[in-house]
Formats: C-alpha cells, sequence, structure tokens
C-alpha cells in the first residue's frame, strides 16, 4: 500500500508529455526511481533501501535519498523514467534497457557492471544502469549494491559543490586572509563577511533569512593541550556564541556526535549536534552545527570552525554538504 501511494504522488507530480520532443525531467535530485522486475526487486529491497537511504543527523535522523521502486514492464514505469534520477536494474536482452544502454557513454557490456547515461527520457536526468548477468543476476545485483551507493553519492556531492559555487569564490579575499590572518577559508562570494578582533563570519542568507540561513565562524587562541573531548569543544564554541552571535544559541546535548579527523595534515576534532533559539526570544527555531576545532603548532593557535544552518521545512543534506566543503577549505598558513 505504501509503495502504492508513493507512486500515485509521483505520477500526479509528472505531467503528460504529448509532443515528440522530451520534456524536462521531473522530481527532486534527491528523488530515485529504480526500476527492476518485481521478483529481483523482492530480493535485493533491503540491501537496496539500507545503501541508497543511508541517514544522516541533522535537526533528527534523515534521509539523505528517497527510492521508489517500480516495475519496468508496470504502466507507470512511462513516466516515472522521467525522473531527474533513475536506476535501472536488468540484463542486456531486457527491453527496458535497450535505450539506456545505446546512449551509455561506456559502451562496454561486461556484467555485472554500472553504466551512467545522460537525458534518456528526458532533459536534465542522469540514468544508472546496473547491468547484470543473466545467471545469478540476484547474487551479481547484491554485488552493485554499495558501488552504486557511492556514485550516486558522488554525484550528488559534485552536484551540491556546483550549485554553491554558481557564485565563484572571492578568491580576493582568501589572499587577503592569508595575509592579514594567517588562515584561508574558500567561500562563495555571496557570503558576507565581517570581522570583530579575531572572529571572522561569513554568511548567505539568500534567498530570505525566515527561509535559509548558512553561517560559518572562524577563531582562533593559545594552543590548547590535547586530548580534546567533545565537551571542550562544546564549551568553546559556546563561549562564541555568547559573544559573536546576534540572536545568541543554546546547545541541545541529548544528540552529539563527535570524532577526530585530519585536515590538510593537522589533528582535527568535530563536534555535530543541534542549536536552538533561546527560550525568552519569543519565537522557535533551530537547526544543525558543525565545530571543529584545529591544532596549528607551528602558528602557536588552535583554531575554532563554527557552521550552522538554519533551513526550516527543507531536506538539508545539500546544504550540510555546503557546510562541510567550506569547513574543508580552511588552511592555517605556515
Amino acid at each position: 500500500m505504501v509503495r502504492k501511494v508513493q507512486i500515485a504522488a509521483l505520477l500526479a507530480a509528472a505531467v503528460v508529455s504529448t509532443g515528440c520532443a522530451k520534456p524536462g525531467a521531473y522530481g527532486e535530485v534527491t528523488s530515485i526511481i529504480v526500476g527492476a522486475a518485481t521478483e529481483l526487486w523482492d530480493a535485493i529491497d533491503d540491501s537496496l533501501y539500507a545503501a541508497l537511504e543511508p541517514r544522516i543527523f541533522t535537526v533528527r535522523d534523515e534521509r539523505t535519498f528517497e527510492v521508489t521502486p517500480i516495475d519496468p514492464r508496470d504502466t507507470p514505469w512511462a513516466r516515472l523514467r522521467q525522473w531527474k534520477q533513475v536506476v535501472i536494474f536488468g540484463t542486456a536482452t531486457d527491453p527496458w534497457l535497450e535505450e539506456p544502454l545505446r546512449e551509455a557513454a561506456d559502451r562496454e557490456v561486461v556484467a555485472p557492471s554500472l553504466h551512467e547515461a545522460n537525458d534518456v527520457w528526458a532533459r536534465g536526468q542522469t540514468v544508472t544502469l546496473a547491468l547484470l548477468p543473466t545467471e545469478a543476476a540476484t547474487a551479481a545485483a547484491l554485488t552493485l549494491v554499495e558501488p552504486l551507493h557511492e556514485l550516486i553519492d558522488d554525484r550528488f556531492w559534485r552536484y551540491a559543490q556546483a550549485r554553491m559555487f554558481i557564485t565563484p569564490a572571492d578568491t580576493t579575499r582568501e589572499r587577503i586572509l592569508a595575509e592579514q590572518a594567517r588562515f584561508t577559508l574558500r567561500v562563495p562570494g555571496v557570503y558576507r563577511a565581517s570581522q570583530r578582533d579575531s572572529i571572522y563570519q561569513f554568511r548567505n542568507d539568500n534567498p530570505s533569512p525566515a527561509e535559509l540561513i548558512r553561517s560559518v565562524l572562524v577563531t582562533w587562541r593559545t594552543p590548547t593541550p590535547e586530548p580534546i573531548t567533545a565537551r571542550d569543544v562544546l564549551e568553546w564554541r559556546r563561549d562564541i556564541v555568547a559573544r559573536a552571535y546576534d540572536p545568541s544559541q543554546i546547545t541541545d546535548t541529548s544528540h552529539v556526535e563527535f570524532g577526530q579527523l585530519q585536515m590538510d595534515g593537522h589533528a582535527a576534532f568535530q563536534a555535530q549536534a543541534v542549536w536552538l533559539n533561546p527560550p525568552d526570544l519569543g519565537f522557535p527555531a533551530g537547526g544543525p552545527f558543525i565545530t571543529r576545532v584545529v591544532l596549528c603548532p607551528e602558528q602557536g593557535r588552535t583554531y575554532l570552525l563554527d557552521a550552522w544552518l538554519y533551513a526550516p521545512g527543507k531536506p538539508k543534506y545539500e546544504y550540510m554538504i555546503q557546510l562541510l566543503t567550506i569547513l574543508d577549505s580552511f588552511r592555517c598558513m605556515t
């Protein structure tokens, strides 16, 4: 029943094309139509859902992609195959693979393998073919599940980053930061920059701060001895929030993700949780934040990088990728 309701909703969103020209692709780029024969889907559905719909934590667990399966032999396939993201499982002899195989840039047909083709049934779509052998097709399909997710997720990261840098990075600002502040950060030119003492802020609230805000802050202090704990990171963030953010924020500590990573050869520590408006502010608001502490001993500095997002009612995966891309661009200059 859930599947039928989902398909009905997608069909209602698609417009029937009556002309000869290909229509524009339908749907969100995070919505994936999976074409697979029912007998194959029933054998791989749990593995495919787990791989293609992983959860990330933003303000709650959120699916990165949403999968809708359809048998290519069923009537709705004629319209749903015009979605922006389509994945098709089948053998080289299955009729629903004939057109995408012909359009695939890689004509190699050794199975099992993955192939990509663009604009097969609609303009602006990407079709990913999971080509299977005629024997042991189910086992072969299962071997493609993880590589399929890696392919789709990598493509989405590139899409999110390309959209982010429609306004090119402000390279002049980067150079000034390197010369005056001894760090660099690559931020799209649409972000507004401000500075107070050793606190640098970059903010993008287009199209409206009531709809979407992306904010990144960089500051530093004398080195903090290791080990650095989640509590250390969050306490430093609270201090900076009280000094730099208007309105201020409080931290929801009911779910904190903490870990260590390397940034350009430097040890770094990352905490992710949820910020909230103070209760006395008069209106509730909140969103995810990512805070990193980066050790730069050659400078005698320890940096704090804080990125937060306000995107009420919106899927947040794309914006989290954008913030992570900015954080990953940080360099402390030697």
